[in-house]
């Protein structure tokens, strides 16, 4: 009669910025073949924000107001909202520069001192309460727009009115996380969990606050540019939601396995167990393994993606 089996973790191989490739191995099949998976988690913390009055202050970052022609903007998200929200945004002039979310959809918006401005827009809704991994990255001389949601390009629908931009100056007010600073007016604040956000003018990384310092009221920096945060009211939540990958069927006794992960966040630490299945049942989940994945450098993909 076959017996549960049992898996030996590995390690983690073939870490980039956001990928990595989990290992394992079938210490005892148990009598019969199985099944195997892992399952996957960041470590630490992240930002828990009301929808209230929360959000935290990085300052006016210098003249990143001033070229933002080109760039790229980086975070994790938790929501079920529906309402809209602002993931980050300040204004300049008669200009802005925010990302947030309407219904769900994923919405990045620039405005220059001219009033001539871009928006566009992801036709998936991404409200579901899960993690995602989101990057936006834009280029106004190319007129190149790209938004990923877990890795992958998804659908946007491009807007321009007199645009696209060309005309900014340094932001005249501080920039907001979990909020958008609408001339010195606190607007569409975040319900839900933020987490390691960057901000990239041109490929240089201006801004990285990883918030996830898990205590205090300060959201560090780690671009090494000093844009510390001051926290408003947000509170610290736990990051102990696993994700799990998909079986691998076929294994016997000393058979390795592996599960490809593509939506990682660059420059952070995971954690991840392993875990057999045959005919009499499933094993417990191994001891834990972590990796750190790569910090990113930006290249701009475009004109691959131009529309």
């Amino acid at each position: 009669m076959a017996e549960i089996p049992s898996a030996l973790i590995q390690e983690a191989t073939l870490v980039t910025s956001n990928s990595a490739r989990l290992n394992a191995e079938v210490a005892d099949d148990g009598g019969a073949a199985c099944e195997g998976r892992f399952r996957y988690r960041k470590t630490g913390y992240a930002l828990s924000f009301d929808g209230t009055d929360d959000y935290v202050n990085v300052g006016t970052l210098g003249n990143f107001g001033s070229n933002l022609a080109k760039g790229k903007f980086e975070c994790s998200f938790k929501t079920s909202s529906s309402a809209i929200i602002a993931i980050a945004g300040s204004t300049f002039g008669d200009g802005w520069f925010i990302c947030y979310m309407n219904g769900g959809s994923i919405v990045f918006e620039v405005g220059d001192t001219e009033l001539a401005y871009t928006n566009f827009v992801t036709t998936a809704e991404f409200n579901d309460g899960e993690w995602h991994h989101l990057e936006i990255i834009w280029d106004f001389v190319l007129e190149a727009y790209d938004i990923k949601v877990d890795g992958d390009s998804v659908e946007i629908s491009v807007y321009d009115t007199y645009g696209p931009p060309e005309s900014f100056t340094d932001f005249d007010y501080d920039l907001y996380i979990g909020a958008s600073n609408w001339y010195d007016e606190v607007e569409r604040l975040f319900d839900g969990s933020l987490s390691n956000v960057k901000l990239y003018q041109n490929s240089t990384l201006i801004g990285w606050w990883k918030m996830d310092e898990g205590t205090g009221t300060t959201a560090a920096d780690s671009s090494g540019n000093d844009y510390d945060g001051t926290i408003e009211g947000a509170s610290w939540v736990a990051i102990d939601e696993w994700t799990e990958t998909s079986w691998a069927n076929g294994l016997t006794t000393d058979d390795p396995f592996y599960a490809d992960l593509t939506d990682l966040d660059s420059g952070t630490e995971y954690e991840f167990q392993a875990q057999l299945r045959n005919e009499e049942g499933e094993s417990d989940w191994s001891g834990s393994e972590f990796f750190t994945t790569l910090l990113a450098t930006f290249t701009s993909p475009f004109p691959c993606f131009r529309r």
